[in-house]
């Protein structure tokens, strides 16, 4: 009875530690959406360096994020640690509130313009004050250009939207698409996670009002 007994636990104790393996390797896998992109330009990057890249955009099309980074502690993808009335916000130089820094065909409304706007009001102002430089940092990995990593988003999520909202009450439509962060590893892009930034447009005044640095759309 005692033999039946221990062998029973010895079983027992073998399958736990095989089932505590295959959840340790599940958890350090980052799970990729799809086959590993082939992405022209690429040879060029060193390693470490990080891009994104919207897929509706093409094989050609990706932003450089500059070298891998570690995120600040306690930090995590939308949000630092600090309360965010707290978060550093750079100054935004740009033009007049109406000076208009892209234009961006959308698939809804036509022409729609980032104007440098104003920090209580719509445009990049607005997109910075609301959300800080380091909150689309915890998302680029990467110490490249905030900006120009905003303006891709936009392009991509007003171009080709996966989501998108109805006209609200005061005019505005959410647009959002996914973006792939990458870092160059062995000379390959090595996937490091997805992010859908929100988009929101006037429909009538035809501009960003603003956008948000979120993993999941708010659309």
């Amino acid at each position: 009875m005692r033999s039946a007994v221990r062998a029973a636990i010895a079983t027992g104790m073998a399958a736990l530690l095989a089932f505590s393996g295959a959840m340790t390797a599940h958890a350090s896998t980052v799970a990729e959406p799809g086959p590993a992109p082939t992405l022209a330009g690429t040879e060029t990057l060193q390693e470490g360096d990080v891009i994104a890249w919207s897929p509706v955009l093409g094989a050609d099309d990706w932003v450089e994020l500059g070298q891998a980074e570690t995120p600040a502690a306690g930090s995590t993808a939308e949000t630092e640690a600090q309360p965010l009335a707290t978060m550093t916000r750079a100054a935004v130089s740009c033009g007049s509130s109406t000076s208009v820094l892209e234009k961006y065909s959308s698939k809804y409304d036509g022409t729609i313009k980032l104007e440098c706007g104003s920090a209580g009001g719509f445009g990049l102002k607005h997109i910075l004050s609301s959300h800080p430089e380091q909150q689309w940092r915890n998302q680029m990995g990467g110490p490249g250009n905030v900006q120009d990593f905003i303006k891709y988003l936009i392009r991509g999520g007003l171009s080709a939207p996966s989501k998108k909202g109805n006209v609200s009450a005061s005019n505005k439509r959410c647009y959002s698409t996914p973006t792939m962060i990458y870092e160059m590893v062995n000379g390959k892009p090595k996937y490091k996670k997805t992010i859908n930034a929100s988009i929101f447009v006037s429909v009538n005044n035809k501009r960003v009002v603003t956008a948000i640095p979120s993993t999941t759309s708010r659309c």
